[in-house]
């Protein structure tokens, strides 16, 4: 049997056409990941990007410093849709972990000493119905490391807002830090917009 030439042009522009949709399909879905990277290295001079891992998930770990704030940027890639929930509340429980009493042993007592956050230097959680903001938001407090653990006051070096949410398939753990003394909500909530859903 032979094909038509008519035929067989079409034949080859159809495949073509497949061709290219599949490409750009892929040219896309590469892009999509790496466009919050460009985004942030557009926005900001001082951005320090390294490729890690989450339970198995592609991820990357980003620190920026923007004048007075320090913003640590946890982005888990390509997360199937089943556990999105679960991701994110294992990244939220980097934050409220705060609220457990931990133990060490103390070898020159020989015993255990149990130890907690004070209530006063634990995270407040917030929620807004503001557009272009995750739901709910955390005012935390950090030490000279960015640690959540805080037990005193001297310790206290940085407040700001901390925040776990999902976006397609990537779960974003984001904690926005400015010296205590420069702390302004409203600004910080601000900069944590630019990095929601975009």
């Amino acid at each position: 049997m032979e094909i038509r030439p008519q035929r067989k042009s079409t034949i080859v522009i159809l495949v073509a056409i497949v061709s290219l949709s599949i490409a750009i399909f892929v040219f896309i879905k590469i892009n999509e990941h790496s466009s919050i990277l460009s985004k942030i290295r557009a926005n900001y001079e001082d951005v320090e990007v390294k490729k890690s891992t989450f339970f198995d998930y592609k991820a990357w770990k980003v620190t920026i410093s923007s004048g007075e704030k320090t913003i640590l940027l946890r982005i888990i890639r390509d997360v199937p849709i089943e556990s999105l929930l679960n991701i994110t509340k294992r990244l939220e429980s980097e934050i409220t972990a705060v609220d457990k009493k931990h133990s060490y042993f103390n070898p020159y007592e020989g015993r255990n000493i149990e130890y907690s956050v004070p209530d006063e230097f634990k995270y407040t959680r917030e929620e807004t119905s503001k557009e272009g903001l995750p739901e709910k938001y955390y005012i935390v407090y950090g030490n000279a490391i960015f640690s959540y653990f805080v037990f005193s006051e001297d310790q206290i070096i940085f407040k700001g807002i901390a925040s776990v949410f999902a976006c397609k398939n990537d779960v974003y753990k984001i904690d926005i830090f400015s010296k205590v003394t420069s702390f302004n909500k409203e600004e910080l909530l601000n900069e944590l917009s630019n990095f929601y859903c975009s």
